[in-house]
């Protein structure tokens, strides 16, 4: 079973007038499917060669935690370097997948 992870990029972070929670606005958004067992560096190439083929730009690869409704010093988002780190992160996945089968 693959991963469709939702890439956002080229956008900025902003206050939320009304709320103060940061949200992420404009840029684009894409979704980029992936094998489970995929590593850092594969995965860093991936989104790549996908969101900017042409473009050697450094970036950074970040994720919010599933259950999080917004991103805030209680919800950060998690930086992936390692695949240690990508590990977790289709770890917090799957377990979120699994409170959502359940409460179905």
């Amino acid at each position: 079973k693959k991963l469709k992870l939702v890439c956002s990029f080229n956008g900025t972070f902003e206050r939320s007038p009304l709320s103060g929670k940061l949200r992420y606005t404009g840029g684009e958004t894409r979704i980029v499917l992936v094998d489970r067992n995929i590593g850092f560096s594969r995965l860093k190439s991936k989104i790549s060669e996908l969101l900017c083929p042409n473009n050697n730009v450094p970036f950074s690869l970040k994720y919010q935690l599933p259950d999080s409704e917004s991103i805030d010093e209680d919800n950060p988002l998690v930086l992936i370097t390692l695949d240690d780190d990508v590990r977790c992160m289709i770890d917090e996945y799957d377990k979120f997948e699994l409170y959502e089968t359940a409460l179905a």
